[in-house]
């Protein structure tokens, strides 16, 4: 209820040239969101079928790449030894 009191609606409020380039950045990608979910939802099936494929891809390269990539140890000495 205090807030009301405070706010006040922004009418007639310019803005500089940082904060217009950041904003017609965040519209595009709004707008790039905005496409590639319609897209997506009209095409529903391709989109399974190729997230499952993805899925198994992932778990099949996990499963084929070599596992001793990290040591298990630390083998660096000591500094106070």
């Amino acid at each position: 209820m205090l807030c009301s009191r405070f706010l006040r609606p922004h009418t007639g409020e310019t803005h500089g040239t940082l904060y217009n380039l950041t904003e017609s950045i965040y519209q595009g990608m709004l707008k790039l969101y905005e496409n590639s979910l319609r897209v997506v939802l009209k095409h529903r099936m391709f989109t399974l079928v190729a997230s499952s494929l993805l899925l198994v891809l992932v778990i099949y390269l996990f499963g084929v790449l070599p596992k001793g990539f990290l040591p298990s140890d630390d083998i660096r000495p000591a500094l106070w030894d």
